[in-house]
Protein backbone atom coordinates (compact mmCIF):
# COMPACT_ATOMS: atom_id res chain seq x y z
CA UNK A 1 0.00 0.00 0.00
CA UNK A 2 1.20 3.68 -0.88
CA UNK A 3 1.14 6.44 0.90
CA UNK A 4 -0.94 8.04 -0.57
CA UNK A 5 -3.35 4.54 -0.50
CA UNK A 6 -3.33 4.63 2.99
CA UNK A 7 -3.85 8.97 3.44
CA UNK A 8 -7.07 8.10 1.04
CA UNK A 9 -8.28 5.08 3.07
CA UNK A 10 -7.47 7.29 6.43
CA UNK A 11 -9.65 10.42 4.89
CA UNK A 12 -12.67 7.79 3.85
CA UNK A 13 -12.74 6.00 7.50
CA UNK A 14 -13.45 9.57 8.84
CA UNK A 15 -10.24 9.56 11.52
CA UNK A 16 -9.80 12.95 12.88
CA UNK A 17 -6.45 14.56 12.49
CA UNK A 18 -5.96 14.33 16.40
CA UNK A 19 -7.41 10.48 16.61
CA UNK A 20 -4.75 9.86 13.92
CA UNK A 21 -1.84 12.02 15.80
CA UNK A 22 -2.67 10.07 18.91
CA UNK A 23 -2.33 6.77 17.10
CA UNK A 24 0.99 7.42 15.34
CA UNK A 25 1.98 8.73 18.60
CA UNK A 26 1.16 5.65 20.50
CA UNK A 27 2.82 3.43 17.83
CA UNK A 28 5.85 5.11 18.24
CA UNK A 29 5.96 5.22 21.85
CA UNK A 30 4.90 1.04 21.35
CA UNK A 31 7.91 0.90 19.07
CA UNK A 32 10.64 3.11 21.89
CA UNK A 33 9.38 0.89 24.63
CA UNK A 34 7.85 3.86 26.18
CA UNK A 35 10.45 5.97 26.21
CA UNK A 36 8.88 9.81 25.66
CA UNK A 37 12.58 11.27 24.89
CA UNK A 38 13.23 8.73 21.86
CA UNK A 39 9.54 9.15 20.78
CA UNK A 40 9.56 12.97 20.97
CA UNK A 41 12.61 13.15 19.05
CA UNK A 42 11.07 11.39 16.22
CA UNK A 43 7.85 13.14 16.06
CA UNK A 44 10.11 16.16 15.99
CA UNK A 45 8.56 18.02 19.01
CA UNK A 46 9.65 18.67 23.22
CA UNK A 47 8.87 16.09 25.83
CA UNK A 48 6.82 19.02 26.86
CA UNK A 49 4.21 18.87 24.34
CA UNK A 50 3.69 15.25 24.64
CA UNK A 51 3.07 15.43 29.05
CA UNK A 52 0.39 17.99 27.61
CA UNK A 53 -1.14 16.34 25.24
CA UNK A 54 -1.80 13.78 27.91
CA UNK A 55 0.85 10.71 26.78
CA UNK A 56 2.77 8.66 29.51
CA UNK A 57 5.93 7.04 28.85
CA UNK A 58 7.25 3.89 31.16
CA UNK A 59 9.81 5.64 32.40
CA UNK A 60 11.59 4.62 36.02
CA UNK A 61 8.16 3.22 36.98
CA UNK A 62 8.78 0.33 34.69
CA UNK A 63 4.90 -0.04 33.71
CA UNK A 64 3.84 -2.66 30.91
CA UNK A 65 3.07 -1.12 27.61
CA UNK A 66 -0.25 -2.63 27.72
CA UNK A 67 -0.88 -0.84 30.65
CA UNK A 68 0.79 2.38 28.85
CA UNK A 69 -1.74 2.33 26.03
CA UNK A 70 -4.69 2.05 28.40
CA UNK A 71 -3.77 4.79 30.84
CA UNK A 72 -3.17 7.04 27.63
CA UNK A 73 -6.20 6.27 25.72
CA UNK A 74 -8.49 6.86 29.30
CA UNK A 75 -6.60 10.23 29.67
CA UNK A 76 -7.43 11.09 26.24
CA UNK A 77 -11.34 9.22 26.74
CA UNK A 78 -11.66 12.02 29.95
CA UNK A 79 -9.70 14.95 28.28
CA UNK A 80 -10.68 15.06 24.37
Amino acid sequence: MTTAELVAALVVSGITLRELRDLYTTVVLKREGGNLRATATILGCNRRTLYRRGVKGAGARGISLRRLERENEDYRRRFP
